[in-house]
């Protein structure tokens, strides 16, 4: 399903939340928060690249948080204080995300892991 994520300071995140269509006891489901690569011109730069994954983890009985990363998704560092700024704020974005994930109630929090590569 498609979810905003709030993050203060900053527009929300657009981000997938994928989980078993099935009940199950409160933090009972292992978790991961997929975070997305970096190639300008690809059509996977963006939170689908492992939503086949995260579709294939909900089978199995597993939630995912898949959050829509900007920088330097939409451009090229620039050297200065700029980039520090940009990363600041997009920590702040994955780390909401990764608490939207461990909000869900059937979330194991000892469950957990992040998944990603560039």
């Amino acid at each position: 399903e498609d979810i905003e994520i709030a993050v203060p300071g900053q527009a929300p995140v657009a981000a997938y939340l994928v989980h078993p269509r099935h009940p199950a006891a409160p933090r009972s489901r292992p978790g991961v928060l997929y975070l997305h690569w970096f190639e300008p011109g690809q059509s996977t730069q963006n939170r689908g690249e492992y939503l086949t994954e995260a579709v294939e983890f909900a089978g199995r009985g597993g939630v995912a948080v898949l959050p829509q990363l900007r920088f330097p998704w939409e451009g090229d560092p620039v050297g200065d204080s700029r980039d520090r700024d940009a990363i600041t704020a997009q920590l702040a974005a994955v780390r909401r995300a990764y608490e939207t994930l461990l909000a869900q109630s059937t979330v194991n929090a000892a469950r957990t892991a992040v998944v990603g590569h560039d």
